[in-house]
């Protein structure tokens, strides 16, 4: 994809790498602290991409520390929390999903504030055939998702439906870990991350 995006933002934009960046932040737990590194790669140039310092864990936490992650305006937010909303295993951060749903609502006034434009990433595969030390269940990934879907578009924020690429990419599981991805199953990820930031941006 990297090779056909200066034919891409040209025909979209009319300007070329000179031309000023839009920034882009993302929000997520380690499932996006594997994709990152091929995303900024792959957009590298043509955008800022940077990631929050911290891993975003579940819905409260990103709460907590949202302000001090982004404590200035960006163009572009692409957000996700889930994994850690259904971690009933270490320091349980299990988030009930009633919870879940006026934690996205709160999230969803403060971040769209802080970006031209924000977009969601649903959460990613529970695969319990390959269990992890989060205690998660699969189909709780599921019940989040369904929750983002139906709330966030209320705030003008789109929702990319990342766990069916995460479905095909089972095989690409670390071994005994229910959630986390090898480099090449993080690099798969990407590429949707990464045509939808392109989609959000105006590049078709």
């Amino acid at each position: 994809m990297k090779n056909l995006l200066p034919l891409l933002i040209l025909g979209a934009c009319g300007t070329g790498p000179t031309a000023p960046q839009p920034t882009v932040v993302i929000i997520g737990d380690s499932i996006s602290d594997g994709y990152t590194p091929f995303v900024k790669s792959t957009l590298d140039g043509y955008a800022i991409v940077s990631r929050i310092p911290d891993n975003a864990r579940n819905t409260a936490y990103t709460l907590e520390n949202l302000d001090t992650w982004i404590p200035n305006h960006v163009d572009l937010i692409t957000w996700n929390n889930g994994l850690w909303d259904c971690n009933r295993g270490f320091d349980n951060w299990f988030t009930e999903p009633s919870v879940y749903e006026e934690n996205l609502r709160l999230l969803a006034e403060r971040i769209t504030v802080k970006a031209d434009k924000v977009i969601f990433f649903t959460t990613t595969e529970i695969d319990s055939d390959n269990p992890g030390p989060g205690g998660r269940v699969r189909g709780c990934e599921v019940e989040r998702n369904e929750i983002a879907k139906r709330v966030l578009p209320e705030y003008g924020i789109t929702v990319y439906d990342l766990y069916p690429i995460s479905i095909t990419n089972t095989g690409h599981h670390l071994p005994n870990d229910d959630v986390h991805f090898s480099n090449e199953g993080s690099n798969l990820l990407s590429d949707f991350v990464v045509s939808s930031i392109l989609q959000t941006l105006g590049v078709k």
